[in-house]
């Protein structure tokens, strides 16, 4: 989750099946040991401790390809949230192309142009057009 903006940016899962587990000292064997605790001395949290351990290595290699600067790594200050029925326009007028429609409750994403009060924004899509900032308010107020 992106502290900034609280979206979801990822999900890891990690899958084990029952099988004679055993873990030597060192390496993995002692970070699996700190996760199981008093589990690990039983099937079903020696099964938990690596599935937790494949979910987290799928995580870690997923955030180790994630480029500083990145789309992924560069994310929008803060969501927005849109108060009422309005149009993305491809430009700071009414009278510009129409890019999409939004309904309440659909979430934007301002770049920080602005004109007047036109402010250019992403959507989830990451189409990007302008929408008049006095239909759309901070995410959660």
């Amino acid at each position: 989750v992106n502290v900034r903006t609280t979206e979801q940016e990822y999900t890891a899962e990690g899958t084990a099946q029952k099988t004679n587990i055993s873990f030597g000292a060192g390496g993995f064997g002692g970070l699996i040991g700190g996760v199981a605790g008093g589990y690990s001395n039983t099937d079903i949290g020696q099964i938990i401790a690596a599935a937790y351990l494949n979910a987290f290595v799928d995580l870690i290699g997923h955030m180790q390809q994630v480029a500083p600067g990145s789309a992924q790594a560069a994310a929008p200050i803060q969501a927005y949230a849109v108060t009422d029925i309005i149009v993305m326009r491809q430009g700071p007028s009414p009278a510009t192309p129409r890019v999409r429609d939004f309904k309440a409750g659909d979430l934007v994403y301002p770049t920080g142009q602005k004109n007047g009060v036109w402010w250019e924004v992403d959507d989830e899509n990451g189409n990007r057009g302008w929408v008049s900032s006095a239909k759309i308010s901070p995410r959660g107020q």
